[in-house]
């Protein structure tokens, strides 16, 4: 069974990540460089996430919505 850290670093962080990025790119129209810089990551990370399907990342453990809303900052 995983631990809690775990589960947080393994799947809540990369949900946030692709929410986030998802955000800017699509509410706030910011490049993906500009999100790049942001997040710290580089810009083929932002690519990637603007590409996955959030909710396939989504684990059993988290409500999807409620996560969205942490990402858009409500």
């Amino acid at each position: 069974m995983n631990q809690p850290c775990e589960i947080v670093v393994k799947k809540l962080l990369p949900l946030l990540r692709v929410l986030i990025a998802k955000e800017l790119s699509q509410t706030y129209n910011w490049s993906q460089t500009r999100i790049a810089n942001i997040l710290g990551v580089t810009q083929a990370a932002v690519s990637n996430y603007l590409n996955q399907d959030e909710r396939t990342l989504s684990p059993k453990y988290f409500d999807l919505e409620e996560i969205r809303n942490i990402a858009k900052g409500l």
